[in-house]
């Protein structure tokens, strides 16, 4: 189906947590540990015995906490109104206070991820797809193992594709969610060459939550998303 895998990994970073100047920093910290996605860089690894790394895969892996700022979000992100676009400044009733310098600094930053994309999705021809790496507390949605999401646009995978991860976890007894309990996926180029599609994983699979440490299971779903990896290269 594809001959390309481009993986997105955006808030595994821990990077410049002490440079984002919140207002109880102590209550952020739990926040920002709880909110980042732990470990998906490891998780979401494919493995160099089964792929041609270099030929097969592009990593992109965004190297600073999304507390600090979120290459996730979008220009005139609706979450802007709450504080939370692609430089947070209010969560959980905790503020922050961003320098016009300081934004633009963070706003460069932010462009020359979103462009470290483009080579590769522009010269595209639908035969790439990008995976959005993600996971999520286990309180957000205890009966939910794995959450797919897509777009409704030009950049939804077919149904063979959806339906055939969609199967893979099931058939290893996992539960899960379509487009819940989060939607879409990034697109980071608006070109109709590439097709998008978000993989978030329940921490409670890999990880303690309490101590946050990876589990022993974690291997286990590593290899399990390999196998979401070789079913998209048929």
């Amino acid at each position: 189906m594809y001959k390309k895998i481009v993986l997105n990994i955006p808030h595994s970073s821990l990077n410049n947590i002490s440079d984002a100047k919140w207002s109880d920093w102590v209550t952020m910290v739990k926040q920002i540990l709880k909110w980042t996605d732990l470990y998906t860089d490891s998780l979401f690894a494919p493995d160099g015995q089964m792929f041609d790394l270099d030929r097969q895969f592009e990593i992109h892996k965004f190297n600073h906490n999304r507390f600090y700022i979120d290459a996730e979000r979008l220009v005139d992100d609706e979450m802007e109104k709450i504080g939370q676009g692609i430089i947070y400044t209010c969560f959980e009733g905790h503020n922050r206070i961003v320098t016009e310098e300081e934004k633009e600094k963070l706003m460069m930053i932010y462009y020359r991820y979103i462009d470290s994309f483009r080579e590769t999705l522009t010269i595209s021809e639908n035969d790439t797809l990008l995976i959005d790496c993600h996971s999520f507390p286990n309180e957000k949605s205890p009966d939910t193992d794995f959450c797919i999401g897509y777009n409704e646009d030009w950049s939804k995978p077919c149904s063979k594709v959806i339906k055939g991860i969609r199967n893979i976890l099931e058939n290893n007894g996992f539960r899960v969610g379509i487009n819940e309990p989060y939607s879409n996926s990034l697109t980071p180029i608006p070109t109709n060459n590439y097709h998008s599609l978000m993989i978030e994983v329940n921490k409670k699979l890999y990880m303690s939550e309490i101590t946050k440490e990876m589990s022993p299971e974690s291997y286990k779903i590593n290899k399990l998303i390999n196998e979401i990896y070789a079913f998209c290269f048929r």
